[in-house]
């Protein structure tokens, strides 16, 4: 009997135990934890759940940024968003554009320049009237003589017209009388090239082509092949008409006046000296100058 009196007691205590345990948490959860419960401030408490008017606001306080913030009580200006080039917080960009006068797309009312000015001229570096700030070329290149005979041309055409002075032939045949000149006129194709270097001012030249027959006093003469190569350096005179070829050489000169050149065609008349052999008189060398009219051709 006093045994169940013990366990009646025990569960009383038990059960009182429980419920006075139960008001504690009670009374924890309802305590107040005062603080800032606002999430967007600096200062915000997570574990608060009464808010007690302490939170705080950092934000731009430069006055010329776009998100200027007066009520800010932190200064952050590192959050500061300034306008953009042409002055605007909501990105106008209405005054980039051409700065440039000289430009066809010049636009007096643009402030920054966008780098799309379009400046027409010649852009070829070589030209006499390069324009270093032209973007476009407009084809109005002008080139020096000199600079447009730079390369090699194809002597396609020659005309070719020489007094051969036969005196020599007195003192081989015996004639009693003088042999004077004989003319040699004719025409020949692809008669040779000449080279221009306008940097170094040098060239290389060779003349290369077989007259027509023709008539020696009553004798009918084969053609005679003419050869003439010669290197060395070159110059222009009188106002860039005239060219003036110098062999290193030998020390010869031919003069070629200028009739008319382009980028890739040249008509040149002059006078070249050459020594070609006489057919039947290998051993004898003679010194002829032969006027040429010559058509060429650039090939590069």
């Amino acid at each position: 009997m006093k045994t169940y009196y013990k366990i009646i007691f025990a569960t009383f205590l038990l059960l009182g135990f429980n419920a006075c345990e139960k008001e504690d948490v009670q009374n924890n959860d309802n305590d107040e934890i005062a603080g800032c419960t606002d999430e967007e401030a600096s200062n915000y408490d997570l574990n608060a759940n009464e808010d007690d008017g302490s939170c705080e606001y950092e934000g731009c306080a430069d006055e010329t940024a776009c998100n200027y913030d007066s009520t800010a009580e932190i200064v952050n200006n590192k959050s500061c968003i300034y306008p953009n080039e042409c002055n605007s917080c909501v990105g106008d960009l209405s005054c980039y554009g051409c700065t440039n006068p000289d430009a066809v797309n010049y636009n007096p009312e643009s402030t920054v320049d966008d780098g799309s000015c379009i400046i027409l001229g010649c852009t070829d570096e070589e030209a006499t009237n390069y324009n270093p700030l032209a973007t476009n070329d407009d084809g109005s290149c002008e080139y020096s003589v000199s600079t447009i005979l730079n390369g090699n041309w194809n002597i396609t055409l020659l005309n070719y017209d020489t007094d051969v002075d036969l005196s020599f032939l007195e003192d081989l045949i015996d004639i009693p009388f003088p042999l004077g000149t004989q003319q040699v006129t004719g025409q020949a194709q692809n008669a040779g090239f000449l080279n221009f270097n306008s940097l170094s001012m040098t060239y290389t030249n060779e003349i290369d082509f077989d007259t027509e027959p023709f008539t020696i006093l009553t004798f009918e003469t084969p053609s005679i092949p003419f050869n003439s190569t010669s290197s060395g350096s070159w110059e222009l005179e009188n106002n860039d008409t005239d060219i003036i070829l110098t062999d290193q050489n030998t020390g010869n000169q031919d003069y070629y006046e200028i009739i008319n050149i382009d980028d890739n065609s040249l008509f040149l008349n002059g006078t070249v000296v050459v020594s070609p052999p006489i057919p039947g008189f290998e051993d004898t060398e003679i010194s002829v100058e032969i006027d040429v009219q010559m058509q060429l051709e650039k090939i590069n």
